[in-house]
């Protein structure tokens, strides 16, 4: 199918190193699926390693594997970025 243009989609594959304001650690995170709307990255361009960029949209899925809390987390930091 032929997409519209709006954004790019990325699968589990794709790291954002999340700009997090008053973070004292750099934050990472590899969301499950993930969107980034057309005009956030430069020259709409996917670039080589960690996206520097808050995703638009951001999906996790709940593993069997996941600690208390720690999905909770992850959202978190994505809201922080300012992911909508």
């Amino acid at each position: 199918s032929r997409g519209l243009g709006l954004g790019f989609v990325f699968g589990d594959n794709v790291g954002y190193d999340l700009p997090i304001p008053g973070a004292t650690r750099d934050t990472v995170r590899a969301p499950d699926a993930s969107f980034v709307r057309r005009g956030v990255l430069p020259d709409d361009e996917v670039p080589i390693g960690f996206l520097r960029c808050t995703p638009d949209l951001a999906i996790e899925v709940l593993s069997p594997d996941d600690r208390p809390g720690e999905l909770a987390e992850r959202m978190a930091d994505y809201v922080a970025a300012g992911t909508r």
